[in-house]
């Protein structure tokens, strides 16, 4: 019985340490490939930073895989912030259905962005009936840091609660 378990230790111990070593690599590939946001010559007005989720993406060789992604809507006004919010279990719907009809592509390790904000910019403003998104920004990957000044639709309302008191108060 020894022997038989000194015979199979050694090599289930190489395949262990085998793949710990490939799935080291992987992660800690993708978090270099962690796409930062650009930073732009015009701000956001209202940056309002979606729930992150993931979405598939299609390599060159046909594998498929899926990748974490932040979106960041760029609002012009408060009323836009609050418009949105409202419907932002649509506005997922509608992001998920778009990304499961047509997949993110990948090249070399990162994912081809080329035409997506602006197609993204226009599925959800067609969802709103109406143009209240000026624009998207899009990151992707493990680590991806927060784009200053964004808040998620639960900090907007704490602040116009806040807002709001201090308003009946004087």
């Amino acid at each position: 019985m020894k022997t038989v378990a000194r015979r199979t230790f050694f090599p289930a111990l190489i395949i262990v340490l085998a793949a710990g070593a490939v799935f080291f690599t992987f992660f800690a590939n993708s978090r270099a490939w962690a796409q930062e946001v650009r930073k732009e010559e015009n701000s956001y007005a209202f940056p309002l930073q979606l729930f992150p989720f993931n979405v598939p993406f299609i390599r060159p060789d046909g594998r498929r895989g899926n990748t974490l992604v932040v979106l960041y809507l760029n609002l012009p006004t408060p009323e836009d912030v609050k418009e949105v919010c409202l419907v932002m279990p649509r506005i997922r719907d509608t992001l998920v259905g778009l990304f499961l009809r047509r997949p993110l592509k990948a090249s070399a390790g990162k994912i081809d962005l080329d035409g997506i904000p602006e197609r993204l910019q226009s599925a959800i403003n067609k969802k709103l009936g109406a143009e209240l998104v000026a624009g998207v920004k899009m990151t992707y990957g493990i680590g991806v840091g927060k784009m200053e000044g964004a808040k998620s639709c639960k900090e907007f309302k704490k602040e116009l609660k806040k807002e709001a008191k201090e308003e009946k108060k004087e």
